[in-house]
């Protein structure tokens, strides 16, 4: 993790608290500025998130492209962030410091989020299939029975949580009607 260096308290207590609860070679922090994006840029990483800038989220995007890594940008202080539990994982995304949406992954037992398992993607009951590629799957064969024959490994109620935990994750609007005149 590269910390902010103008946010020095906190970055203070988060190389404290990091050092406190993580093995080294597991999970580490450093504290800088460009040119220690720069270096960290030169390592291969399977997933980078960036908050920041557009002309940062530029430089990042160009180094990870020579790398082909996974890249996910917040640009421009949305504050967009997943907070979770030990004993359940609840993604919050904060849209705009009011808004915020919840989903009860408790309920949702057979979605399994691992980042050492397909970087992280939200996968069914731990297997090598993303809930992404389950709704294309659904797509594609919306006849369940040739979508099973495609998938055999996959079940019926991996099905319903796949599309309840998409479901979750979109935000319905509100559109205000045009005033008849």
């Amino acid at each position: 993790m590269k910390l902010s260096e103008a946010l020095l308290a906190t970055d203070k207590l988060l190389l404290e608290l990091i050092s406190k609860y993580f093995e080294p070679e597991s999970f580490s922090a450093v504290v800088g500025g460009r040119e220690v994006v720069t270096k960290l840029l030169t390592f291969l990483f399977d997933f980078i998130f960036l908050t920041g800038s557009l002309g940062v989220g530029k430089v990042v995007m160009r180094a990870a492209a020579e790398h082909i890594t996974l890249v996910l940008l917040e640009l421009g202080g949305q504050n967009i962030f997943m907070s979770c539990t030990h004993d359940s994982l609840s993604p919050t995304t904060q849209l705009d410091g009011r808004d915020t949406m919840e989903i009860n992954m408790e309920k949702l037992d057979r979605i399994t989020i691992d980042p050492a398992k397909m970087n992280g993607e939200p996968c069914i009951r731990g297997l090598r299939l993303t809930v992404r590629r389950v709704l294309e799957a659904l797509a594609t064969y919306p006849d369940r029975e040739e979508l099973k024959r495609e998938y055999p490994e996959l079940q019926d109620e991996d099905i319903r949580q796949a599309l309840a935990f998409a479901a979750g994750m979109l935000d319905d609007k509100v559109l205000p009607t045009p005033a008849h005149r």
